[in-house]
C-alpha cells in the first residue's frame, strides 16, 4: 500500500468494483482508513490488483476513492468489465451477479449517510454508462431517451436525482438477480427513469408525501393512486414508445404481493416480479433520503424495511429472500 494523503474535496467515492483480469487500473486508487478517516493512496495508474487480495480489503469496510480528474476513467473501466462479463458463460454470469451486489452492499453497509448517498450517486453515473453502451447496441432510440431522463436528473436536487438513483439501484438489483438480457436491463432502466413522472401532474403537497401513502387523508391517497397510469398517459402523449414490461413495472411499482397496494390492489403472482424489484429500489433510494448518522443505522432501517416486507407479504416471499441476500 502506497502512504500518500489527498484532500478528499478533489476526490470522489466509488462502490467496490469487479477488477479488470490481468488488466492495469487507468486510474489513482485511494482509500479511507478506519478510526484515523486519513485517506490516502492505494494504487497508482498502471497498477494491478489482485481481486482475492481486493476483496479482503473491500470486506474491511473501508471506502475507495478516485481523484476527480480520473473519474471518467474508472467509468470506462468499470462499464467495459460489466459489458465483458455480458455473456452466456455461467461463470462470466455468476461474477456479474457479484459485481452486482458488492455494489449493493457497500453503498448500504455505510455508517455514514453522507457517504451512502456519493456511492449511490456514483452508481449512477456508471449505470449511465452502462445501459448507454447496451442501448446503442440496436436499441439507439432508447439509449437517446435514457440518456435525455439522466441528465436532467444529474443536475438536478437529491429530491431530482431519485429517479435516477431508483433505476441504478432497480439494475443492479435485477442483474444481481441474475437477469442480463440486454434489452430487458435497457427497459428495467428506462422504466426506473420514468416510474413517476406522474407525480408532476399531483399537487405539491401530495408529491412531497407520495412515500406516506397509508398515512395521508382520503383525497391525498385518492389522488396519487392516478400517478402510475398518469406517467404512463404522460409518456405516450409525449410520442414514448413504452414496452409491455416498461408499462408493467410502471403501473404496478406501488402494488404488493399481498393484494394492498395500489392503483388496482393486484394480489400474487399477478404483480409483476420487476415491478417489485422497482418497488423495492424506490424504498431504498427513500431510506438513504431519510437516514441519519450513526453506528449501523442504515443496516438497521435496511433490515427493519425487510421484516416489513415479510411481515405485510409486500413481495413475492422467494424474490425477497434473493433481494435479502444481495443487499446483506
Amino acid at each position: 500500500m502506497i502512504s500518500a494523503a489527498s484532500p478528499i474535496e478533489n476526490l470522489i467515492a466509488i462502490p467496490s468494483f469487479e477488477l479488470r483480469p490481468e488488466s492495469a487500473l487507468p486510474f489513482d486508487l485511494f482509500v479511507r482508513l478506519p478510526v484515523t478517516n486519513r485517506v490516502i493512496l492505494y494504487r497508482r495508474e498502471g497498477s494491478t490488483l489482485d481481486q482475492e487480495k481486493f476483496d479482503k480489503v473491500s470486506s474491511r469496510q473501508l471506502n475507495f476513492f478516485v481523484p476527480k480528474d480520473h473519474y471518467e476513467r474508472y467509468l470506462e473501466y468499470v462499464t467495459r468489465q460489466f459489458l465483458d462479463l455480458l455473456s452466456k458463460k455461467p461463470a462470466d454470469s455468476r461474477k456479474m451477479q457479484e459485481a452486482a451486489g458488492r455494489m449493493l452492499s457497500n453503498a448500504f453497509s455505510q455508517e455514514n449517510v453522507t457517504d451512502a448517498r456519493e456511492l449511490l450517486h456514483s452508481m449512477g453515473d456508471f449505470v449511465t454508462h452502462f445501459v448507454s453502451d447496451i442501448a446503442s447496441e440496436g436499441f439507439v432510440n432508447r439509449q437517446t431517451l435514457f440518456l435525455k431522463f439522466a441528465k436532467l436528473a444529474q443536475t438536478g436536487t437529491d429530491f431530482q436525482r431519485h429517479p435516477l438513483h431508483v433505476a441504478s439501484l432497480t439494475i443492479m438489483l435485477v442483474v444481481g438477480l441474475g437477469i442480463q438480457d440486454q434489452r430487458t436491463l435497457v427497459e428495467v432502466g428506462l422504466a426506473g427513469l420514468m416510474h413517476d413522472v406522474g407525480l408532476t401532474q399531483l399537487p405539491v403537497s401530495v408529491i412531497t408525501e407520495a412515500h406516506k401513502y397509508r398515512e395521508l387523508g382520503t383525497v391525498s391517497r385518492a389522488l396519487l393512486k392516478l400517478h402510475p397510469q398518469g406517467s404512463l398517459d404522460l409518456l405516450r402523449s409525449r410520442g414514448i414508445n413504452v414496452s409491455k414490461l416498461m408499462e408493467s413495472m410502471i403501473l404496478q411499482h406501488h402494488e404488493e404481493f399481498s393484494g394492498n397496494g395500489y392503483p388496482t390492489a393486484l394480489i400474487g403472482e399477478a404483480v409483476h416480479p420487476l415491478a417489485q424489484v422497482l418497488h423495492v429500489a424506490d424504498d431504498l433510494d427513500e431510506l438513504l433520503a431519510e437516514a441519519s448518522d450513526g453506528p449501523q443505522h442504515i443496516e438497521a432501517r435496511l433490515r427493519l424495511l425487510f421484516e416489513r416486507y415479510e411481515r405485510e407479504t409486500t413481495l413475492d416471499p422467494a424474490l425477497r429472500k434473493r433481494l435479502h441476500a444481495l443487499l446483506f
